[in-house]
C-alpha cells in the first residue's frame, strides 16, 4: 500500500496533474478484467470448456 502511494504521489509531482479518483476505479476495471482472463486462461489449460461473460 506504501508503495502505491508513494508512486502516486510522486507521479502527481512528476507529471503536475491533480488527484483524480476517476483513474483507479478505471484502473481496477482492467485489473479485474486482466485477472478474468487470466483465470479462463488456465482453466482452458486445465481442459475445461469455459465460456467468458460479456
Amino acid at each position: 500500500m506504501a508503495r502505491k502511494l508513494l508512486a502516486l504521489i510522486y507521479t502527481m509531482l512528476k507529471t503536475g496533474s491533480p488527484y483524480n479518483e476517476d483513474c483507479f476505479e478505471i484502473r481496477r476495471k482492467q485489473s479485474e478484467r486482466k485477472r478474468a482472463s487470466r483465470m479462463v486462461n488456465e482453466l482452458q489449460k486445465l481442459g475445461y470448456f469455459v465460456v467468458a461473460p460479456g
